[in-house]
């Protein structure tokens, strides 16, 4: 399930504009960009499962290459093209 997911976004994404990279053994799952935004995904189903830790290393993470982070998530309370916030990282439904 998570990997369709990360499929999903990524192509989203890449129709979009941007150029995606995905990442293993990390804290994200892709890191995309678009001229100079960066974005930095994590896909998950359940976004009440990730870690007050997992977010903080999101956070620092993309502090250093001046990034968002996001988390995108398949969860049947969550709506469609709502961005929400989880631990302070900005989290959207699909």
């Amino acid at each position: 399930m998570k990997k369709k997911l990360l499929d999903e976004v990524c192509v989203f994404l890449l129709k979009q504009g941007y150029l995606v990279k995905t990442l293993t053994r990390t804290c994200f799952d892709a890191i995309a960009r678009k001229d100079t935004e960066v974005l930095l995904v994590k896909a998950i189903e359940d976004p009440n499962s990730i870690s007050q830790e997992t977010t903080d290393a999101m956070k620092t993470v993309s502090g250093y290459l001046q990034g968002t982070p996001f988390i995108v998530a398949t969860h049947r309370k969550f709506i469609d093209g709502v961005v929400y916030k989880r631990n302070d990282v900005w989290t959207m439904g699909k």
